[in-house]
């Protein structure tokens, strides 16, 4: 359809007419251009063979990157002009289209959209640049132990109110990366000898079983249990009735009603029991708690999968390695990308 305009001015004036508005921003075929022009300007020149799957490996990864930044940060799509995320994209097309391998098509993707979210320089978006070079270098394998050690050693379930919540937790999430070959790393350094190369951990002369880091955090799940005698003790002291709850283990005998120490010690202080009173629970909670080996005991009894990973831990350089940062964010992208997760786990809780 044609429609008649007509404009009229006074002396001194200036006459602008339109009859199309023009979006002003990045779009995301636009976007899609960008990083196709990148990758065609810097990718080494290959034979044609070679070069068509290349090609058809970067155009793919291309598509899964931008269809995750759509259904995750839409917003982040203006990062898309930015240099240094034009080249920490470049670098995500380059190994994807080297290997062609899916897992690290997928690690990558998830590192990506997280850093096309970072825009401003910060430590978290210097780490998810660095991770983009490291992940090439590990093998899915390598993904699971670092997600493990990540799971088992750096994070905490503060909703887990009772065994069977603590059970479901191991069995559903932890058991998602005890991949099939895990027993080959038993007293074999070189999975970590090789992770520690690329720098995504360093090995520690101390070592903590699983039994040793469940303890501390999940206390209150493995109280042995306080007898009937010493509770009417404690209360005829002036501890109230109501910081005692029948034992998991045992409900013929008694624990605190807190998951940990930190979560015991503030009831205490709601309760307004004095500082002497507080360090008398604190006392008693660790007089009846299970020992390390007795945990991972209850763990390998009432958790049959956990059960190989408890034996290799303890038998390998698991015990003793700890993660640097870009070890953290190549678990975590590993994390939400076998368990299509994109809320519990925000990488920002640990690097920031």
């Amino acid at each position: 359809m044609i429609s008649k305009q007509e404009q009229k001015s006074g002396d001194n004036s200036s006459n602008v007419q339109a009859r199309d508005i023009i979006t002003i921003g990045i779009t995301y075929s636009y976007a899609r251009q960008i990083a196709e022009d990148v990758f065609n300007s810097n990718f080494l020149k290959l034979s044609t063979d070679a070069a068509n799957v290349a090609h058809e490996r970067a155009d793919k990864f291309i598509e899964k990157y931008l269809e995750k930044l759509q259904k995750t940060h839409p917003q982040a799509i203006e990062s898309s002009s930015d240099p240094d995320m034009q080249y920490a994209l470049f670098v995500a097309q380059r190994e994807y289209a080297r290997s062609g391998n899916d897992d690290l098509s997928d690690v990558l993707v998830d590192i990506l959209v997280a850093r096309a979210n970072e825009q401003q320089r910060s430590l978290l978006q210097i780490v998810l640049n660095e991770s983009l070079t490291t992940a090439p270098k590990l093998t899915e394998n390598q993904f699971d132990i670092l997600s493990l050690i990540f799971i088992i050693r750096y994070t905490v379930r503060g909703n887990l109110n009772s065994l069977d919540a603590f059970n479901q937790y191991y069995q559903s999430e932890i058991t998602k990366f005890i991949f099939r070959e895990i027993d080959n790393i038993k007293d074999n350094p070189n999975t970590f000898q090789h992770l520690q190369y690329a720098g995504c951990g360093a090995t520690q002369i101390s070592a903590a079983s699983i039994g040793d880091i469940v303890r501390s955090p999940y206390s209150g799940l493995f109280c042995k249990g306080i007898p009937r005698e010493e509770k009417e003790i404690l209360t005829t002291q002036g501890i109230p009735n109501e910081l005692f709850m029948p034992c998991f283990h045992n409900m013929s005998l008694y624990q605190f009603n807190a998951l940990d120490e930190k979560v015991l010690r503030e009831k205490c202080l709601l309760l307004n029991l004095s500082q002497e009173d507080t360090e008398k629970v604190i006392h008693v909670q660790r007089t009846f708690l299970f020992s390390s080996e007795e945990i991972e005991t209850y763990m390998s009894s009432n958790i049959p999968e956990v059960k190989n990973l408890l034996t290799v831990w303890g038998n390998s350089g698991m015990k003793n390695f700890t993660l640097t940062s870009v070890g953290i964010a190549i678990a975590h992208a590993n994390i939400k990308r076998k368990m299509n997760d994109n809320k519990s786990y925000d990488l920002s809780i640990w690097i920031n």
